[in-house]
């Protein structure tokens, strides 16, 4: 078995080869047929079709005990995958991706730590990278930010292109930032652009300058804005929370009403899961009250990872002996108030025979 020292000096000797290249199972060496994948191992052969090749030296688990999935799965381990992510690569259970690894470790394979997990792992060089870069988790992502605005509208003057709805009709312009559609009364102005900040205050900063800024400086044709606007949508997104998910891995919905409205004021959504950097979000929808159940349950949720908390047990024991000593103190005062009362009427007694 080689030393740690020695592997890495050969792994870099291998990666400045001119002839190495990148295949579906690493980086390995053409001119000498060999690759590395894991790190306590010196080579490991390669043919030109990829199939590996057992030899004595290969210092892996026994590679004539292992079948091809189970090597498959200990590999995508070994590149950070979890075990979901590996069984829907493979088209198989979570634990059945548990099971193949498991057979890998019994038979000496290095296992898959906390701290590979926290760096990511890089198959080219057995050992372990930067973690690729992504939405940070807990981040405010304010979306379909729309409002309507009163407006003297020339309609014949109005660009855009002509929209017939049951009982009216309206012009469409769409840009990169904007959908517009011009009513004979009025203009809705939907944002297309996310708002990505760290805090609530700040997303709805940016969203309140954004509205200012479209008002003052975009200039539609026959169209005279007035000051009366109307937010007809706007959503505040926590990216990445645990609760999300939790929902999203289990495959559960999770809607949540206002009780004097009916409306809609929380969701679980993963709509943008198709998009660089998509991540499940605790979403509040309501047109009136989504700043307010933002801000109050992302500083819950901040206080529960930034600060130790008890175990509601522990919790309720703490809560009960103080309740047992307000009691106490109670009981005190009441016994000290009849003392007084007792003494007070002595002292007047006192003063009448005097």
């Amino acid at each position: 078995m080689i030393n740690k020292k020695d592997l890495h000096r050969w792994q870099k000797q291998r990666d400045s080869c001119e002839h190495s290249k990148d295949s579906k199972l690493g980086l390995w060496c053409t001119k000498d047929n060999i690759k590395c994948c894991f790190d306590n191992c010196k080579t490991d052969p390669l043919t030109s079709d990829g199939n590996i090749e057992i030899k004595k030296e290969v210092c892996l688990p026994p590679l004539n005990d292992l079948t091809k999935k189970q090597l498959k799965a200990y590999t995508l381990r070994l590149q950070g995958l979890s075990y979901r992510n590996i069984g829907e690569l493979m088209g198989i259970t979570k634990k059945r991706a548990w099971e193949l690894c498991q057979r890998v470790y019994k038979l000496g394979g290095k296992r898959f730590s906390k701290k590979d997990k926290k760096k990511g792992v890089n198959d080219k060089l057995g050992g372990v990278t930067k973690k690729p870069k992504g939405v940070n988790t807990n981040k405010i992502s304010l979306h379909n930010d729309s409002i309507a605005i009163e407006a003297k509208i020339d309609f014949k003057l109005a660009k855009g292109e002509v929209k017939q709805l049951k009982y009216t009709q309206y012009k469409l312009n769409k840009t990169e930032d904007h959908i517009i559609k011009v009513f004979s009364h009025k203009v809705v102005i939907q944002f297309r652009k996310d708002i990505i900040t760290d805090t609530i205050e700040e997303a709805y900063t940016k969203a309140t300058k954004r509205i200012s800024a479209f008002i003052n400086t975009e200039v539609l044709r026959g169209i005279t804005l007035k000051k009366d606007i109307k937010q007809l949508s706007r959503h505040y997104a926590i990216l990445g929370t645990t609760i999300a998910k939790k929902y999203i891995r289990e495959g559960k919905r999770l809607f949540i009403y206002d009780r004097w409205d009916n409306k809609e004021r929380v969701r679980i959504d993963y709509s943008d899961k198709d998009k660089k950097g998509g991540l499940p979000h605790f979403e509040f929808t309501h047109t009136d009250k989504s700043k307010e159940d933002a801000d109050k349950n992302k500083a819950f949720i901040e206080d529960i990872i930034n600060y130790p908390h008890d175990l509601p047990s522990i919790t309720k024991s703490k809560l009960d002996f103080i309740v047992n000593v307000q009691k106490e103190y109670a009981e005190q005062i009441r016994l000290h108030l009849k003392v007084q009362q007792e003494t007070l009427k002595t002292l007047r007694q006192i003063q009448r025979k005097l």
